[in-house]
């Protein structure tokens, strides 16, 4: 008895330990929110696309479920600092979104996001990542580098 309400007053604890079993996955999405943030989730809701991971030796390919989105209304982004890939956007058209007459509502409809940690251990490169949308799934490839990476030169001006 005593788990059910320790699940009643808790129902998203120990999510994050399931979900970040890989280093690819970026733990600020999966931490448990409080009671104080439950309302401005509910507002803010944005879905996780479906997504398959490989990390091959010479690159690391992601493949994401977006049926229906449009390639202009995708935003694919990496933050080389954080080394976070996101993609973001929103999907059904203004006429999806009339609720008149709805009757049966499974489609998720609305803003989405995903966000990829890579690992710091892995040597990609940035200026290659390439993204690529058929028939409703998004394949991202990120190209790896041999060796270590060569470090960034900066120049020094007189003053």
């Amino acid at each position: 008895m005593r788990h059910i309400i320790d699940y009643i007053d808790h129902p998203f604890r120990g999510v994050g330990d399931l979900t970040m079993s890989s280093p690819f996955l970026d733990n600020s999405l999966t931490r448990s929110p409080t009671s104080s943030q439950a309302p401005q989730l509910l507002n803010n809701f944005r879905y996780t696309p479906q997504m398959d991971l490989y990390n091959k030796p010479d690159r690391i390919r992601i493949s994401l479920s977006l049926p229906g989105v449009k390639m202009d209304d995708i935003v694919v982004e990496f933050e080389d600092e954080t080394r976070v890939l996101s993609v973001s956007g929103e999907t059904c058209s203004e006429t999806d979104k009339d609720s008149v007459g709805l009757v049966i509502n499974e489609r998720q409809c609305g803003e989405f996001e995903r966000r990829i940690r890579i690992p710091q251990g892995e040597n990609i490169d940035p200026d290659g990542i390439t993204a690529k949308l058929t028939n409703g799934v998004l394949e991202i490839v990120i190209p790896k580098i041999e060796g270590k990476p060569d470090p960034k030169k900066v120049s020094v001006d007189k003053e």
